[in-house]
């Protein structure tokens, strides 16, 4: 649930990923994630790719298929993908 905050990232990480220090935030590094600052949300991949959604998500739903290595976002409210 990600409610009407201004500011906030949400993804996954590999199993795999070292979690000591500095990490790198994009899917090269074993990271999926997406976030938003402002009024504006973005995929947070190397470089960022920004998303345009027609309405503000208040949850979004994050569908892992493990076993083919994908990862989705999505707004379960319409089931509309995100990323």
């Amino acid at each position: 649930e990600v409610g009407d905050g201004e500011a906030w990232a949400l993804g996954v990480a590999r199993e795999s990923l070292e979690r000591k220090g500095r990490v790198r935030v994009n899917p090269g590094a074993g990271i999926w994630a997406l976030g938003k600052c402002g009024s504006q949300y973005q995929a947070l991949t190397s470089p960022t790719s920004p998303i345009a959604l027609l309405a503000a998500p208040k949850v979004i739903g994050v569908y892992l298929d493990y076993e083919e290595g994908r990862v989705a976002f999505v707004d379960p409210a319409n089931e509309a993908p995100i990323f």
